[in-house]
């Protein structure tokens, strides 16, 4: 079981000069708080769907992602420039994005819909991330 999510619109940047930085904070706090701590028994853990062993195995902040299912885009200078989610399920990804969000530019968002119809962001600023439910008007 799980709750069904799909990607609406994502306009994301992580520079090239910020990966490395946030790659070696961010592996750290994944492997004590992801792979250690997972219960491969409890299959409603939150990272159920997580991939641990890519997290061991990971090299840059890009696998990382990846390991979330989230895929990145990169563009010639080497920036994270957008993501793509690969997965089905929401998992603990609000737990991912506040973890690497001190590298991720003010202004980024991910916009998300979920299978009952919610849609809401992951909005970065100033090194924070934070869930913005979407307000829908009809005049």
């Amino acid at each position: 079981m799980g709750y069904r999510m799909n990607l609406r619109n994502c306009d994301f940047v992580i520079k090239n000069n910020n990966k490395v930085e946030i790659f070696n904070l961010s592996k750290e706090i994944l492997l004590e708080k992801v792979v250690d701590r997972w219960l491969p028994e409890s299959k409603w853990d939150n990272y159920a769907w997580v991939d641990t062993s890519e997290i061991k195995k990971a090299k840059n902040v890009e696998d990382l992602l990846r390991a979330f299912r989230w895929n990145p885009e990169i563009d010639e200078n080497e920036d994270i420039v957008d993501l793509y989610f690969t997965g089905e399920k929401l998992g603990d990804d609000e737990f991912l994005f506040n973890v690497i969000a001190s590298g991720v530019e003010s202004g980024s968002y991910i916009e998300m819909q979920g299978e009952d119809g919610t849609i809401w962001r992951w909005c970065f600023n100033d090194g924070k991330c934070e869930e913005k439910l979407a307000k829908i008007v009809f005049e």
